[in-house]
């Protein structure tokens, strides 16, 4: 392993990031993801730092120091990972703790090393009545209509007040929070992609549709995710289907990019979402994107990122088979789709959307 001219000794388990300096304009720039022979990049990409390391090491940083409490892997895992990333180099201490995991046994001396702690509205309930955490410490984010709604059956309306920053990955999902009857407006803080790690090639000519989601998941005995109804849609289009994973059985967001390489479109079927990261992934690499109006999937779509399909079963099959035939049909066409989808997805990149973090985490909220 090279040996790092800035870094606190601790962190040269990994001379992989920009986050082992003190500064974060002394920086490798994330020069090992070009390395393949000289770093094992998979490999690197899998560590995170446990925050009780990060707290023995007593480090300072620039701006506040934040503790991430949630899901390391599949759509919240990338987040997070990237969050710590991007907020690093604005000078912030960030670390990542795993809500599957029991901490009570130094959470009482863990958290109040942390400025804030950052937590999906699941988390709450654990991060309060196990760990102590008091509310005003927590920065709480809601990734999904039904953990507002989970945090309401659990804490009442009243608990959103009590928080140090309340805020929502998308104006959908501010909707939702206000329609649920949570008094306090929520802050929106977009989610982003890299848009250079996912950016490929475009296919020259449709013969495979992915699927980088769940294909079933029901809450409340509701059916949301509806992977069969996009399976069909593929199916009748005389093409192949190809699933990246689910949440029982997981792709590594490290591998999704392959995944967006081994395929030439994404359907997306779901009757509810939040942000959908798949949908801006699969821009990024230039391929045809069809999804359902929910999440901010409109909103990308407007700027050019996809085609939206009708939410109704029927009108979705119908939709996505005859959209599909026809750019499979259409090779020059599907090629231009591509293109400029890919291009319009260059404005989904993290630096467009990042500040929004800064403001929540910084407390910027009007209430």
């Amino acid at each position: 392993m090279h040996r790092a001219s800035v870094c606190s000794t601790w962190e040269l388990f990994i001379a992989s990031e920009n986050w082992c300096t003190d500064k974060p304009s002394i920086t490798l720039d994330g020069a090992w993801r070009n390395e393949e022979a000289a770093f094992n990049r998979r490999d690197i990409a899998s560590h995170i730092v446990h925050p009780l390391t990060r707290m023995k090491s007593a480090r300072q940083p620039y701006a506040k120091k934040i503790l991430f409490y949630g899901y390391p892997k599949w759509s919240h895992g990338r987040v997070y990972y990237d969050l710590c990333r991007h907020l690093h180099d604005r000078g912030y201490l960030v670390d990542i703790l795993d809500w599957q995991q029991n901490h009570g046994e130094y959470a009482q001396e863990l958290i109040p090393h942390y400025d804030f702690v950052v937590s999906a509205l699941d988390g709450v309930s654990t991060l309060v009545d196990a760990y102590n955490v008091p509310f005003d410490k927590i920065i709480a984010v809601s990734h999904h209509e039904f953990d507002i709604r989970m945090l309401i059956e659990q804490k009442g309306t009243a608990v959103f007040e009590k928080f140090a920053n309340y805020g929502v990955v998308s104006e959908y999902v501010y909707c939702a929070s206000m329609m649920r009857g949570v008094p306090r407006a929520p802050m929106v803080a977009s989610l982003g992609i890299n848009f250079d790690e996912f950016r490929c090639d475009i296919p020259r000519a449709l013969t495979t549709v992915g699927y980088a989601s769940s294909m079933s998941v029901k809450t409340y005995g509701i059916e949301w995710k509806r992977g069969d109804l996009a399976r069909e849609a593929v199916l009748d289009a005389g093409l192949a289907f190809k699933i990246a994973g689910s949440t029982g059985n997981q792709t590594s967001f490290h591998d999704m990019p392959a995944f967006y390489q081994s395929v030439d479109a994404v359907v997306t079927s779901s009757i509810s979402e939040a942000a959908q990261l798949p949908v801006m992934e699969a821009a990024a690499a230039g391929r045809l994107v069809i999804g359902t109006p929910v999440g901010h999937f409109p909103l990308k779509a407007y700027h050019g990122g996809g085609i939206i399909a009708p939410i109704e079963a029927d009108k979705f099959k119908i939709f996505t088979a005859h959209t599909l035939r026809y750019f499979k049909d259409n090779p020059s066409a599907f090629t231009d789709k591509c293109l400029s989808i890919q291009d319009a997805s260059r404005k989904f990149d993290w630096k467009y959307s990042i500040d929004e973090w800064i403001e929540l985490i910084e407390l910027r909220n009007n209430r």
